[in-house]
């Protein structure tokens, strides 16, 4: 059959025609491919992003916010906002909840702290962080909104009383609250991270953070007030393949329940969390981090309020002792390495001090004994301990044992004299600095009311009581089977009386948590020649008696002029440098806290101190200068 040019024509024009709608057709295919691609691409850069956000403002709270304070300990992590029943109205609001949900009930509610139930998972409390999201709604349709989860032994920290180096190597063998007392298990498990098979990554994370995704497998998103709960938002993986954490399949792996187990499953159309985490140990390098700058800044306090003009000076230390015991902590003349005395405010610490009365005398309210209350002189008292009562370090109370002669007049040898300063009134105030031979103190005078003033209203005067003690052999013994008795209690009287409290030693000033959670039993000090009480207080000499510290960084000398350095032990280690078994704590050996020959000097005189790049298995002491 013959075909005409035109109907070859035709035919050439249909190809044609055919050839460039399957052009159109591949480009639109590729550039949708490209276009989701590229969605998909940006969606993932902005995931990081926020995810990143998110992290780096949970550790900043913990680390600074959460301590800023002086309550809260560093280390603390918020609790997750939740969609609970009790918020008037009903929502994610941003900002943290007062308890976590109550895995015991069908939907969590009523929430709970401090409960063996506790399950603390939520969305982010982006308003308590201080974090701003665009027009952030309460349903969260394309899945933007972080969600988080935190061990309970960090967002309610009730039951784990202390939180410090030590504390986190706790194991969890069932709830126990430990209230006020030293825990001897955790209280709560840390949580569980997996990877796409199910197997463990870290059974030691302190937080999740994750971003959900758009709505898959059925999931619904309604608006307020019918918020969805974390199945709406949060996915699950079902494992078919035998492995390490899924021995026997199928296994199934939810971020949405309250097990404290979560799973970085790989994208899918049925699964699209994303999440990144921090371990406990990786929490508390950073929490060091946190103390040691803490008590750095506040020996820097110390020397702008005590140096002798034109100088700097740092404070005398304690000597190395058992850190467990609260006398071990007081400073001695002389002492340039060792444990740091601290004072905070409401908390005792240890000192001499001397005390007495002028232009007035003492007026008992009851009948008093002679040389039971003394006020003719300054009398000495050793083994004291002050406490200070307001944040301006005037009023005071100090307890101590005062050394009376036998005879005359005849009376007992020790008795104990309590003399407290109200919080309110007339205070003179007189700084010493410290020498080389004396310690920084402090000299508090209060003037007194009249009697009829002290009778009438409390806290309104000076008190002294006293009392005796007549075996002081027997005090270690629990209870003490001669314990001392007050004697007697009385005030100050005269038109222009006072009584003044001298000597009292001056510590570097810290926040309450610094000593509530004992970092002072895991922190040693050391003061240069040139920078200590005596020194030339203004540079650094080649001379003994004038030098600086040296320290070493990876093993090789970072610097030769260092004034002063704050020393953070870490958690108890398998074997160091120092120690080749395991570290083991309360000690009084410096080996069981600090890991290499030059932290562990025992001398107490060392000039050179360690500390490297990258903490290690055998090696986490961190410097801070």
């Amino acid at each position: 059959m013959l075909i005409s040019q035109s109907q070859r024509k035709q035919r050439g024009i249909g190809l044609l025609l055919t050839f460039v709608v399957l052009i159109l057709v591949a480009s639109y295919a590729f550039l949708s491919y490209l276009s989701s691609n590229k969605t998909q691409l940006s969606r993932s850069q902005n995931v990081v992003q926020i995810l990143s956000a998110a992290k780096d403002a949970l550790q900043s709270y913990s680390n600074v916010t959460a301590a800023t304070g002086g309550a809260q300990r560093p280390g603390d992590l918020p609790v997750p906002d939740g969609f609970a029943s009790t918020e008037v109205p009903k929502n994610y609001d941003g900002d943290t909840d007062a308890g976590c949900f109550d895995v015991s009930k069908p939907n969590g509610l009523p929430m709970v702290t401090d409960n063996a139930n506790t399950r603390c998972l939520g969305r982010l409390p982006w308003k308590t962080l201080g974090l701003s999201y665009f027009a952030p709604s309460e349903n969260d349709v394309i899945g933007v909104m972080p969600w988080y989860a935190v061990s309970a032994n960090l967002a309610q920290p009730v039951c784990l009383s202390y939180l410090n180096s030590d504390t986190v190597l706790l194991n969890y063998t069932g709830f126990a609250c430990y209230n006020g007392v030293q825990p001897t298990s955790l209280p709560h498990p840390w949580l569980t991270v997996r990877d796409a098979k199910g197997n463990v990554i870290s059974d030691r994370v302190a937080f999740v953070v994750l971003v959900p995704g758009p709505p898959i497998n059925g999931q619904s998103r309604p608006p307020s007030p019918n918020l969805a709960g974390a199945n709406q938002y949060l996915d699950a993986v079902t494992i078919n393949v035998a492995s390490t954490g899924c021995p026997t399949p199928p296994c199934t792996f939810s971020n949405a329940d309250w097990d404290n187990d979560f799973i970085a499953g790989e994208p899918s159309d049925t699964f699209n969390d994303r999440l990144v985490y921090v371990t406990i140990d990786e929490h508390m390098t950073k929490i060091e981090a946190r103390v040691g700058q803490e008590v750095k800044a506040a020996m820097q306090r110390f020397s702008q309020n005590y140096s002798l003009p034109g100088k700097v000076n740092y404070p005398w230390l304690a000597p190395f002792g058992n850190p467990n015991v609260a006398s071990n902590f007081k400073s001695i003349p002389g002492t340039r390495v060792g444990l740091i005395p601290t004072h905070a405010l409401g908390k005792t610490f240890v000192t001499d001090f001397t005390w007495g009365v002028t232009n007035g005398s003492i007026v008992p309210n009851t009948a008093i004994e002679r040389a039971k209350v003394r006020n003719t002189a300054l009398l000495a008292v050793v083994d004291g301990t002050c406490t200070w009562k307001s944040s301006d370090a005037k009023s005071v109370d100090c307890t101590g044992r005062v050394s009376i002669p036998a005879a005359p007049p005849a009376g007992p040898i020790t008795r104990m004299v309590d003399i407290t300063f109200p919080p309110s009134g007339t205070y003179s105030v007189t700084p010493t600095s410290g020498t080389a031979t004396t310690m920084a103190t402090r000299r508090v005078v209060r003037s007194n009311g009249s009697l009829a003033t002290c009778a009438s209203a409390t806290n309104q005067c000076v008190t002294i009581t006293d009392y005796q003690d007549k075996d002081l052999s027997d005090d270690a013994t629990v209870p003490d089977p001669t314990p001392y008795t007050q004697q007697t209690k009385a005030w100050v009287n005269g038109g222009v009386g006072s009584l003044s409290v001298s000597n009292i030693r001056v510590y570097a000033e810290l926040p309450t948590w610094y000593e509530d959670n004992q970092w002072n039993q895991l922190v040693l000090g050391a003061v240069s020649e040139a920078f200590a009480p005596g020194g030339n207080g203004a540079a650094c000499a080649a001379s003994p008696g004038n030098r600086c510290l040296t320290s070493m960084l990876d093993g090789v000398v970072q610097r030769t002029d260092v004034p002063f350095l704050v020393m953070m032990s870490g958690s108890p280690l398998s074997s160091t440098a120092a120690k080749a078994s395991a570290q083991s704590r309360p000690s009084a050996n410096r080996n069981d806290y600090f890991d290499t020959v030059n932290n562990v000097d025992s001398a107490g005189t060392g000039l050179i101190f360690d500390h490297q790049s990258t903490l290690s298995p055998t090696f986490n002491d961190q410097l801070f200068f």
